[in-house]
């Protein structure tokens, strides 16, 4: 505790800072506008305030640094050899918390200090109290607004997989039928050609040899148009209902193997796979199935962006152990993602590529498998260039 004792009385004060001393520090000073100047250098606890001094009295100076404690409490006793009760009442308007009658007495004096020393305490422990209501009440909110934003969110991702369902249905039918009619066509077409061979004479050898050489180009266009609606029909049906199959403890390096094989003719012209300490033991309790559609999915991602940047590049792939996760990371070495872009990445019918080469579904597919697995999905950009994707699942120590 540091006591300000104010008084221009050298024996009074030397008598009070005796007696003070014995409780902690203490400063003096001899007179009101002293007194102001000490305190705001000292921040003492608690001040004893003489009234009648020269320069500045002890009302004007007890005034001045009340409003100067605003929001703290600093107790004020004021000295008095008055008795009288006007001068008394005044001490208090100025803001003194307790006076003493002078002559002091060691006894009463630390008696008026222990009081309000522990009006002091109270005080202190009411302001630590109101901070941490304060501090709840600003947790409350930011609780209260973060689960808002993802009820809104949820709302329109079910609102989204309701369209995305039958968005899918009204286009299945048709593609269904164009497909249908294709086959039809391609089984037909080698009586079709010997029709044409036979029309020479009437339609002239120069149209007849632009529909046989025209005709496959138009159905192979035909044929993807139809696989590439389908696999967008595909793509809406697993965002809108995807459904886990049987989860089982699997290799996540076979996951990754697998995946890998899948895309090999993909990716096998223009980028090298890297798989540096690869690690066997590593384990996982998933759907090796959604666990491989992310993986296909990152793959092929990272091979696009660096045909479009490069044309010749690399991905790395690394799976470590943490405390209590597998963390795969996918990195490659294309154009990265622009900053800011990164946030949007996840969010459905959002793609960075071409118009017709991506449909905007697959890395928000590949987010809700995580999520649904109770890991993460997660993207930043490397200091070197390029994208690292990172899948984080949880670790499974049982044995296959």
């Amino acid at each position: 505790m540091k006591t300000l004792i104010v008084d221009d009385e050298v024996f009074n004060r030397m008598y009070l800072k005796n007696i003070m001393e014995k409780l902690g520090d203490c400063v003096t000073a001899e007179n009101g506008k002293e007194g102001i100047e000490v305190f705001e250098k000292e921040n003492p606890d608690i001040i004893i305030m003489d009234i009648m001094m020269p320069v500045m009295d002890g009302y004007e100076a007890t005034k001045i640094i009340k409003e100067k404690t605003r929001g703290s409490f600093v107790p004020v006793i004021c000295l008095t050899a008055l008795d009288d009760e006007e001068e008394l009442a005044k001490c208090i308007e100025a803001g003194a918390d307790d006076f003493l009658s002078k002559p002091i007495t060691r006894t009463i004096l630390h008696a008026k200090i222990d009081a309000m020393m522990r009006i002091v305490n109270i005080e202190q422990q009411l302001i630590e109290e109101k901070e941490k209501v304060t501090r709840y009440a600003n947790e409350m909110e930011e609780l209260a607004e973060e689960r808002a934003k993802q009820l809104v969110h949820s709302e329109r991702m079910a609102t989204v997989g309701v369209m995305a369902a039958g968005i899918a249905h009204e286009i299945n039918n048709p593609t269904m039928f164009i497909s249908a009619s294709l086959r039809s066509l391609e089984k037909n077409w080698p009586a079709i050609k010997e029709s044409l061979d036979y029309a020479r004479s009437k339609i002239g050898d120069d149209e007849a040899d632009f529909v046989l050489d025209d005709m496959p180009k138009v159905s192979a266009a035909i044929q993807k148009g139809v696989e590439r609606t389908k696999k967008i029909v595909d793509s809406l049906k697993n965002y809108s209902h995807q459904e886990s199959g049987e989860r089982k403890i699997v290799s996540v390096e076979e996951c990754i193997d697998q995946a890998i094989e899948i895309c090999r003719n993909r990716v096998k012209y223009n980028v090298t796979i890297e798989r540096p300490q690869p690690n066997p033991s590593l384990q996982a309790k998933c759907d090796p199935q959604q666990i491989e559609q992310i993986f296909v999915n990152l793959l092929i991602n990272a091979t696009d962006a660096i045909e479009e940047h490069k044309g010749n590049g690399v991905i790395e792939i690394t799976a470590e152990e943490g405390a209590d996760c597998v963390l795969i990371k996918f990195a490659d070495n294309g154009p990265g993602i622009p900053e800011d872009k990164v946030e949007d990445l996840f969010k459905p019918f959002y793609t960075t590529k071409e118009v017709g080469k991506g449909t905007g579904l697959g890395l928000a597919i590949c987010q809700n498998i995580a999520e649904d697995h109770d890991g993460s999905l997660t993207v930043k950009n490397r200091p070197q260039g390029g994208a690292e994707f990172m899948l984080e699942l949880p670790l499974c120590r049982d044995t296959l």
